[in-house]
């Protein structure tokens, strides 16, 4: 995912989604507060609609438990 991130900027939909996945791995990780980082980062960084919604859902949860 680092890769992708890093190599492909033409790409940016590609990094959104390769991002948020990054912080869905770290949630199942247990570390919750690197994945609120790739989720916020996701937010500030890219315009994809699909990987906005999915980020902004993960930190709800995250706050709501």
């Amino acid at each position: 995912f680092v890769n992708l991130e890093i190599n492909y900027p033409q790409y940016p939909n590609w990094q959104a989604k390769s991002v948020l996945s990054m912080g869905r791995i770290l949630l199942e990780q247990k570390k919750t507060d690197q994945a609120i980082e790739r989720f916020k980062e996701v937010l500030s960084r890219y315009k994809d609609e699909e990987a906005i919604g999915l980020a902004r859902n993960y930190l709800e949860q995250i706050e709501s438990e």
